[in-house]
């Protein structure tokens, strides 16, 4: 995120407080490396949220994350901001990552059904695999 879009971010953060906590986990940013940026740039304190592996340690506070890639891509694909092009870069990244996975189980990680997810896959892995 760059220009207006990230201006428009920090003087949001600066009028309203930092809403959506960032996400930690096994010491790196997870989700919200732009807010966490935005904080910066307006003089905020950032919070954070520290996520764990295990589920007796998970809470509201504490999210629960046993796959890194699948959480981000969960908190990621549906965000307004990625065009239809960014989707497809995502899924193209999870099957160069899983190429063992189905196309119903990749599908299902970025929200779509299989049809479209049949439709995205057959076009991606003609993209990355030729």
């Amino acid at each position: 995120m760059e220009g207006e879009e990230f201006d428009a971010l920090v003087a949001d953060i600066k009028a309203n407080g930092l809403q959506e906590q960032i996400v930690i986990y096994e010491g790196r940013i997870l989700d919200g490396r732009n807010r966490f940026r935005a904080c910066k740039a307006a003089g905020v304190a950032p919070a954070f949220r520290l996520g764990v592996q295990s589920p007796e340690q998970s809470n509201i506070a504490r999210p629960l994350i046993t796959d890194p890639v699948a959480y981000v891509i969960s908190k990621n694909i549906r965000r307004r901001h990625l065009n239809v092009e960014q989707r497809q870069d995502v899924l193209i990244k999870l099957i160069a990552r899983a190429p063992e996975k189905s196309d119903r189980r990749i599908g299902k990680e970025v929200g779509v059904d299989q049809a479209g997810g049949n439709k995205l896959t057959d076009k991606c892995r003609g993209v990355y695999f030729k």
